[in-house]
């Protein structure tokens, strides 16, 4: 299922969120994956002031309008015991939509693997883009929020750059060649000390063969000399 799950990721549409303020910037965007409903996001982006959905998971109306400023809401997943049907994902973005918002960062309430966010069959798509964040990159954004910096705090939305789609998938490739190493060592060993423990128990029920039975040394396992001739693996 784990690799299923990475495979199913290495084949999505990424996405970079770029973290400005007027002090300092983040060196690495945060990774992030697009919804799939609404404009999809181009390689220019989109960029805009970031603005904390009043409530917080804008599954309704948001609490204030803001059209004179160009701004992109911060808006957190916080999952239900029951799903809301009035409280999904295309809902929160056109939530901020009809508050002034150009586009939405959703950013999750647990640790785990991204998402791509959907919405159910029938619902009309929001007009502005949106894209889905892991719960770490939301609380970073959420604590720049909360600081007050001067200016504010800028994101832009764009589509991840080829470099870290080839980066991603040989990433992939490396960690799918290392674990079969892994697992071809691990049978090769066994394979070695299955075959050496049959030799040593053929010598030792050959009569006569070292002074006939191995008297005195009872069954503890395999000879010293045996276990000097296995394979040794270094990684």
């Amino acid at each position: 299922f784990q690799l299923l799950s990475l495979t199913m990721l290495a084949f999505s549409a990424y996405a970079d969120v770029y973290v400005m303020t007027d002090t300092y910037n983040l060196p690495e965007p945060l990774a992030a994956l697009p919804a799939d409903f609404g404009p999809p996001l181009d390689d220019e982006g989109i960029e805009g002031q970031l603005k904390a959905a009043v409530p917080a998971d804008a599954c309704t109306p948001l609490l204030f309008q803001d059209y004179d400023t160009v701004w992109i809401a911060l808006i957190a997943r916080q999952q239900q015991p029951v799903l809301d049907p009035t409280c999904t994902f295309d809902i929160k973005v056109r939530h901020a939509q009809e508050a002034g918002a150009i586009a939405a960062i959703v950013y999750d309430d647990q640790f785990e693997q991204l998402i791509i966010m959907s919405k159910p069959r029938g619902h009309p798509d929001p007009l502005v883009s949106s894209v889905f964040v892991s719960q770490r990159s939301g609380m970073l954004l959420q604590q720049l929020l909360d600081l007050n910096l001067q200016g504010g705090v800028r994101v832009r939305l764009t589509d991840a750059s080829p470099v870290e789609w080839v980066s991603l998938l040989m990433s992939m490739i490396l960690g799918l060649l290392a674990l079969g190493m892994t697992l071809a060592s691990f049978w090769m060993l066994r394979s070695w000390t299955l075959w050496l423990s049959g030799q040593g128990e053929l010598v030792g029920g050959v009569p006569g063969a070292a002074g006939g039975a191995r008297s005195g040394q009872g069954d503890g396992g395999l000879p010293a000399s045996t276990l000097r001739a296995l394979p040794v693996f270094i990684y």
